[in-house]
């Protein structure tokens, strides 16, 4: 891949000029951002289509949480902290859309006699959260921690 230099990039390059490096380093930044964003976009396609035996992908959004998912048969995925131990099987009954990968189904706001069943594989807390307060020139500073609790859930069927 061959990427083009501005007139003062072209002005770095020249060997005799200490700052030829920089040049060099704008250029390995922007083959790295190329690259990174070619990965991600692969890696965001393959995550939301898990292939089944058709050769075509089923979903479903589910709202939990106040939050809504797309899920999949076999996904893993975080919600906010739910009520059981690991291995207890959960339902999510607010299925907002289901698709088998031909036909999509909307609910208004939700669909009659849909569940997306699955079951808890971990209870933890993510990352933690710094808060810091602060106002200037008044000697008031607060630092604070919160790590939030989840639930991470394996999907085992989507029933409609």
């Amino acid at each position: 891949m061959h990427i083009k230099l501005s007139q003062t990039e072209r002005k770095y390059d020249n060997p005799y000029n200490p700052r030829k490096f920089r040049a060099q380093r704008v250029r390995n930044f922007l083959l790295t951002k190329a690259s990174e964003s070619l990965i991600y976009s692969v890696l965001k396609i393959s995550h939301y289509a898990p292939e089944r035996e058709g050769g075509f992908s089923m979903y479903a959004v589910v709202n939990t949480g106040g939050k809504q998912y797309k899920v999949a048969e076999g996904e893993v995925f975080r919600v906010e902290k739910l009520a059981g131990e690991v291995g207890d099987p959960v339902s999510f009954d607010r299925v907002l859309l289901f698709s088998d990968g031909e036909k999509v189904a909307v609910g208004q706001p939700a669909l009659e006699d849909a569940a997306v069943k699955g079951h808890i594989v971990e209870q933890g807390k993510a990352k933690k959260v710094l808060v810091f307060k602060y106002k200037r020139r008044k000697r008031y500073r607060r630092k604070q921690g919160h790590r939030q609790r989840f639930t991470a859930v394996k999907i085992d069927s989507i029933e409609v």
